[in-house]
């Protein structure tokens, strides 16, 4: 079993990328640690990510981040997943490490990560659930 230690973010689609910055920041005084294109990555004022946004067709919960123990080694993270019939593989970029997978039906994709490292878990099947 995956030792989930803290939610680290939720990633939501949105039809008004500005309209849910403004909304996040002024209403629940996030701030923007990243902005390009149709994504923004909004968090604390400690410095933790809390909502990441992309551009969508509708308002959804689309992915869930949770941190583990730094130390954790990923490989056995990804034998534990496959497991469990998650199909895992590699991702690069702002978290890389393990990446996406495939977990049970009716959940959204996931992440595990810790230290710059992330697990990406989309639902099974060819579409993503929420």
């Amino acid at each position: 079993m995956v030792q989930v230690r803290r939610l680290g973010h939720a990633t939501l689609t949105t039809p008004d990328l500005e309209r849910a910055v403004r909304y996040y920041t002024d209403i629940l005084g996030l701030s923007v640690f990243d902005k390009s294109g149709k994504r923004a990555v909004l968090g604390t004022t400690t410095g933790f990510e809390a909502i990441e946004l992309e551009q969508g067709d509708a308002m959804s919960l689309t992915r869930l981040s949770f941190q583990v123990a730094p130390g954790t080694d990923l490989k056995d993270v990804a034998r534990d997943l496959e497991k469990h019939g998650v199909k895992v593989e590699q991702r690069s970029g702002i978290t890389p490490g393990i990446a996406k997978a495939s977990a049970a039906p009716g959940t959204v994709e996931f992440q595990v990560f810790w230290a710059g490292t992330a697990t990406r878990c989309p639902s099974r099947g060819d579409k993503f659930r929420t």
